[in-house]
């Protein structure tokens, strides 16, 4: 990662207002599966997004099939994903994360920092921004 592409924040609070400020626009879809972080919501709404949610079934599975879909049919300006979930605890693994990518086409940059990757989707093919934090992505 180059210099230039790193950016610091004083929390993810800023960090996600940033993220929405720069990404979001009115009345564009922003994606999360909820429960979660609060503060995607907050964030998206803020910058006057339309925030779209899908939701874990009543045994805590998170709706893969149904996030590919999405991704693929709204295009949202940014996809919020938290791996390991809070609240819930659930957790995707390489595989599952592969086929969000997959979805999220675009430019793909990771890295690794103490068992932690960071992939960012973003670009003109894109047209928006995906963020997460998960364990490696192979």
């Amino acid at each position: 990662m180059k210099g230039e592409q790193l950016f610091v924040t004083s929390g993810i609070d800023e960090a996600l207002r940033i993220v929405c400020d720069g990404f979001a626009e009115a009345g564009r879809p922003v994606l999360t599966v909820e429960p979660t972080f609060a503060m995607y919501r907050f964030y998206a709404e803020l910058a006057g997004a339309r925030m779209v949610s899908l939701h874990y079934d009543d045994q805590l599975r998170f709706p893969l099939d149904e996030v590919v879909r999405t991704l693929d049919r709204l295009r949202p300006r940014i996809f919020f994903l938290a791996n390991p979930n809070n609240p819930t605890g659930a957790l995707l693994g390489p595989r599952e994360l592969r086929r969000i990518l997959d979805a999220a086409v675009g430019e793909i940059a990771r890295h690794g920092d103490y068992g932690t990757t960071v992939a960012t989707v973003a670009g003109p093919a894109a047209s928006g921004v995906t963020t997460m934090c998960s364990g490696a992505i192979p």
